[in-house]
This record gives C-alpha cells, sequence and structure tokens, in this order.
C-alpha cells in the first residue's frame, strides 16, 4: 500500500470516529436535556412556578420550552399578585399581575385582579392624600411653612384630584416661603460617617445604610415576617440635588431590584417607620435622606433605581 493510500485511510478514519464520538456527544446532550424538561414539567405540575420557569429558561428553544416558561412564569406572577392583594400592598400586586398578563394577554381573570388591585391601589393613594392634608393643615396652622409646602404637595402626588383644593393652601405656604430655601431643618441629613458618594447627574443617590431581614421590627409594637425567599429590604437613601434649578424628590420615585429581578416600589409601611424619607423641595446641592422600605427576593445584591422629573440614577447596594 502507498503512502498516499495510507494517509487517505488515516483521514477517512479520523473522520468517522469524529462523527461517531459528536454523535454521541449530541445524544448525551439530548438526553440531558430530555431530564431537565421533564424535571420542569413535574416542577410545574408541582406549583413551583419559580423553579419550573427557571429550568424552562435555562433550556431555552429546546421543544416546548418557550410557551412552558411563559406558563409558569405566569402562574408566578398571579400567585405573588394574589398573595400581595391580599396583603394589602397593592402596587406590588399591580405589578404582578400587568406581568401576568404579558404571559397571557388573553388571561381573563389575570385582567379582573388587574383592576381590583388598581382600583385598591387608587383608593389607598386617596387615604393616604387625605391623611397628608390634614398634615399640612397642622403645619399650616402653625405657621410651619417649608414642612406644610412639601406635605401638600406630597398629598397632591398621591391623589392629583385634590390640587384645585389644596392649590391656595399650597400657595399660601409658598408665599410665606418667598425666595429662601427650605431650612436644612426641614430635612434630614444623611447618616454621619465617611464622606457619601452620589450616583448620578443631575439628581445624586446614594443609599448610606442597608439592612435585610426576613423579620422586620417596624416600632417597638409593630412587626412584619417575610414569607418563604422574600426579604425586608431597609435602607437609608440620601439625596442631592446637582442641578442649579429646585428639585422636588419623593419617596414614589424609587425602585429597588433583587440580582436581575424586576423592580418594586417601597412598601407602605415605609411610613410607619422613624424618619421615612418623607418629599421635599431641594435648592441647588441641597440634600435629604430618610428611611425606604421594601419587599423582594433574597439576593447577595440589589440595585436602587430612581426615575424623577429631573432625570434618572440607579447604585448598586450590597449589604
Amino acid at each position: 500500500m502507498h503512502v498516499w493510500e495510507r494517509f487517505l485511510l488515516l483521514c477517512c478514519a479520523g473522520v468517522i470516529a469524529a462523527v461517531l464520538l459528536g454523535g454521541v456527544g449530541y445524544w448525551a446532550q439530548q438526553d440531558y436535556a430530555d431530564q431537565r424538561y421533564w424535571q420542569g414539567r413535574t416542577l410545574l405540575h408541582d406549583r413551583r412556578y419559580e423553579d419550573a420557569a427557571a429550568a424552562f429558561a435555562r433550556l431555552g428553544q429546546f421543544r416546548d420550552c418557550p410557551a412552558l416558561y411563559d406558563d409558569a412564569s405566569y402562574q408566578l406572577n398571579m400567585q405573588l399578585g394574589k398573595r400581595a392583594l391580599a396583603d394589602a400592598r397593592y402596587p406590588q400586586a399591580v405589578q404582578y399581575f400587568t406581568s401576568a398578563l404579558k404571559c397571557d394577554p388573553a388571561s381573563a381573570e389575570g385582567a379582573v385582579k388587574l383592576q381590583q388591585a388598581i382600583d385598591r391601589k387608587q383608593r389607598e393613594n386617596r387615604r393616604i392624600a387625605q391623611q397628608r392634608v390634614g398634615q399640612g393643615d397642622w403645619y399650616l396652622t402653625h405657621e410651619q411653612w417649608p414642612v406644610a409646602y412639601t406635605t401638600y404637595k406630597e398629598a397632591i402626588r398621591y391623589n392629583p384630584g385634590l390640587l384645585p383644593a389644596v392649590k391656595p393652601k399650597l400657595d399660601r405656604a409658598r408665599a410665606a416661603l418667598g425666595n429662601a430655601p427650605l431650612p436644612a431643618a426641614a430635612t434630614p441629613a444623611p447618616v454621619p460617617g465617611p464622606a457619601t458618594r452620589y450616583d448620578g447627574q443631575p439628581v445624586g443617590i446614594a443609599v448610606v445604610k442597608a439592612q435585610v431581614t426576613a423579620r422586620l421590627e417596624l416600632n417597638d409594637i409593630t412587626t412584619r415576617q417575610a414569607r418563604g425567599n422574600y426579604r425586608y429590604v431597609k435602607l437609608w437613601v440620601a439625596v442631592k440635588n446637582r442641578s442649579w434649578e429646585d428639585v422636588y424628590v419623593n419617596p414614589h420615585e424609587f425602585t429597588l431590584s433583587a440580582g436581575r429581578g424586576a423592580a418594586v416600589p417601597h412598601e407602605n409601611d415605609t411610613y410607619i417607620l422613624s424618619r421615612y424619607f418623607d418629599g421635599a423641595d431641594l435648592p441647588p446641592n441641597g440634600t435629604t435622606a430618610g428611611w425606604l422600605l421594601f419587599l423582594t427576593t433574597d439576593a447577595r445584591t440589589y440595585t436602587l433605581h430612581y426615575q424623577g422629573t429631573a432625570g434618572e440614577a440607579e447604585t448598586r447596594v450590597a449589604p
């Protein structure tokens, strides 16, 4: 046999071996995918929707995994939404039911639950707005103009329909203030410590202190217990106005995301905390700070997002 014939034979043998080995590897991968696929279906059947969604997401386009992922995500968001609705966490309920409808736009139950959550959220916002008006009236009566002004503005942000009734009081407080900036005493200063580093322009945000816990003491008589993999995240948030104009900031402009998860708004229980983050008008270079409370899944890192009329910012939180 000539040398070139031997060489050709060796090449053919190599090609055949490569094909055979590649086939073995392919079928091994298919077997592994099949196992994960049926594990995901079992998780879905057992109503372990979060684990099922994660399993189908890892399998990508394998079989009908995209449809099963949507099904698991829909069920998960409906489950979380109903729980949030029962716990009077209406902003979270709205977000969960909205996410559920993205997975199944034809869901009649999802549409009904979303409308329920929206109605209850609006009712709660009206209640808080009326409470803020009462607080503003007290401050106005006692000529505490800066706090009265910011409290009335907060009431209007909760319920814009109050503007015609509140505007004369708001104008009175603003007129009493004149051109003077809000005094430092009207807004709490950041916790003493190293120089605070603010992220973002023209509004800078910073997290000075962070606490992650399953059981949270809001005050001497009120506690909250998170369920399952959820945790309360309590943040002391500082804000600095880096622009040349006055900027109004309020707690509704902040959301928190766990890892790569969806962002959630702050809890209504924030307002039970001593020195919670309240709305404030900041002059140029002015700062404010306070506690914000979130309920989200446990994670190693979180991201605090700010989105207001003056701009957007975000900062990473690693408790």
